[in-house]
């Protein structure tokens, strides 16, 4: 995950490979970010022994705090190929409700 401040927005990216669009929800507040969703498990049918799995599969949520006063109105999420990438107008003081995005 990275966050930056660029051009008077607040861009967050995360990665999420595996995890398909309609397996994912995002909601903002005013100062925190909830990515939750479910990562499927691509194993086959047939029996395997594993060596070594270092990879996650199942439901996944993620808190993120939002290190400064946001627009949450104006948020916008795109996710594409695997990179969720959520971007917020800052403004001078923060107020609000939480916001669910239609990730496009």
């Amino acid at each position: 995950m990275d966050i930056v401040e660029d051009a008077g927005c607040l861009v967050v990216s995360v990665e999420l490979p595996g995890v398909s669009r309609d397996k994912l929800h995002v909601a903002v507040s005013h100062n925190l970010i909830v990515v939750e969703g479910v990562k499927e498990n691509v194993v086959t049918t047939q029996r395997v022994t594993y060596h070594c799995m270092e990879r996650y599969f199942g439901r996944f949520r993620r808190g993120i705090e939002i290190p400064r006063p946001v627009n949450v109105r104006d948020a916008e999420a795109c996710y594409t190929r695997g990179l969720l990438i959520i971007t917020m107008p800052l403004i001078v003081e923060r107020r609000g409700r939480w916001t669910t995005l239609t990730v496009s």
